[in-house]
């Protein structure tokens, strides 16, 4: 696995997995996933503008920052 980002939050995953065959050789699957960071107040601007309430939990720490690594979006209409 190799994983790449850029200035902007995106991420690329490239993964390999070699799958051996019943023939002994082994076949090659390859895959790149891309992942896109935000920080979390844009995604909470986002979801206010569908939701009357957004709460945003960090169960980690229990205190939500610009280094938290694991947030929760609750929302509610």
């Amino acid at each position: 696995m190799n994983v790449s980002c850029d200035s902007k939050g995106l991420s690329t995953w490239n993964i390999k997995v070699f799958e051996r065959q019943r023939t002994g050789l082994f076949k090659l699957h390859e895959e790149d996933i891309c992942e896109q960071a935000f920080s979390y107040i844009k995604i909470k601007d986002a979801l206010s503008k569908k939701f009357s309430k957004v709460h945003i939990l960090d169960l980690s720490s229990g205190k939500v920052s610009a280094k938290s690594r694991n947030l929760h979006f609750v929302c509610e209409k």
